[in-house]
């Protein structure tokens, strides 16, 4: 018997406390798979194109260095691995991980265009709380507005500081529920 999108929606109850859903996973992979064509699009517009300069500054904030490695978790269509890239094409090693595969597909789609030919990436679908790859991997793990997607945001951090390497840097860029009487009342 398959799901359909009503016993996925997203109410006023499951946005509540959205980590005790034991589909928590089949849903935000679902949900990202339907709108990943327009991701962008949306990100753009719903931040009043502020995501650009945030995705600059998590970039600077990385402090890139020539022959470091990075990993970018819950990478979406790629845009922080990217602004991370753009500041030190002189990486190593660039791997993004997304469990949707539309938005991997959208990152690809992108890092085919001329401007990225030098760019040595490897994006893969795996499940943020769970990578494939060995320990201590990486100089640089980044998130773009990830964590709060995982079902268990702390093995998705745990994960993270387990492919770190020893002095090396995490670049979280999320969202925080917004406050004051205009924003604080659109949530």
């Amino acid at each position: 018997m398959s799901q359909t999108a009503t016993d996925n929606a997203w109410d006023s109850q499951t946005l509540a406390n959205p980590h005790t859903l034991a589909d928590k996973n089949h849903r935000v992979e679902q949900m990202f798979s339907d709108i990943a064509a327009g991701y962008d699009r949306a990100n753009h517009w719903l931040s009043f194109n502020l995501d650009h300069g945030w995705r600059r500054k998590a970039a600077e904030l990385a402090g890139p260095n020539p022959g470091e490695s990075l990993l970018d978790i819950c990478c979406g269509t790629g845009d922080l691995a990217l602004a991370i890239w753009e500041r030190q094409k002189s990486l190593e090693q660039v791997v993004g991980v997304d469990f949707c595969e539309a938005m991997l597909a959208e990152a690809s789609r992108k890092t085919a265009q001329e401007r990225y030919k030098e760019l040595n990436v490897q994006w893969l679908k795996a499940d943020a709380q769970r990578i494939p790859l060995p320990g201590a991997s990486f100089d640089i793990v980044s998130c773009a507005f990830g964590i709060r997607n995982l079902q268990d945001p702390k093995a998705g951090l745990a994960e993270a500081f387990r492919l770190l390497k020893p002095g090396g840097r995490i670049v979280i860029l999320e969202f925080s529920r917004p406050e004051g009487i205009i924003f604080g009342q659109l949530i």
